[in-house]
């Protein structure tokens, strides 16, 4: 419990930055007139959790926690604990089953990468 606590301080600390997630962009629902019609400003961000899940046994290296106090997100890294994965897959809202992935949305703004940066701080 404390190495999850330890591992949930640390990625608060962490920025995420939208070359760190596959983002999809596409057309924003509701109001807006000519601009909603036209252009894909809705953001989705997507994590995937089978690609970065830890295992087990990667559990107790270093908690993923860098030397900064924060997470190390880099491409290939398997940076999330298998604990919390576990927990969003079971009471995320945003979980979606059929990828095994966490999709989050964002059609606030009125531009795709303003749309992109407002989901990742979701």
């Amino acid at each position: 419990m404390r190495a999850r606590r330890r591992w949930i301080a640390a990625f608060e600390q962490t920025t995420l930055t939208t070359d760190q997630f596959p983002i999809a962009f596409s057309r924003s629902s509701g109001p807006g007139g000519q601009n909603v019609n036209k252009l894909n400003t809705k953001a989705t961000v997507r994590l995937e959790l089978a690609r970065t899940t830890r295992s087990d046994d990667d559990e107790d290296a270093n908690d993923g926690v860098q030397s900064g106090s924060s997470v190390d997100l880099s491409p290939g890294k398997r940076w999330l604990p298998k604990a919390v994965a576990g927990d969003l897959a079971a009471h995320s809202p945003y979980y979606v089953q059929s990828s095994h992935s966490v999709s989050i949305s964002s059609m606030r703004h009125r531009t795709a990468p303003a749309n992109a940066q407002d989901a990742l701080d979701k």
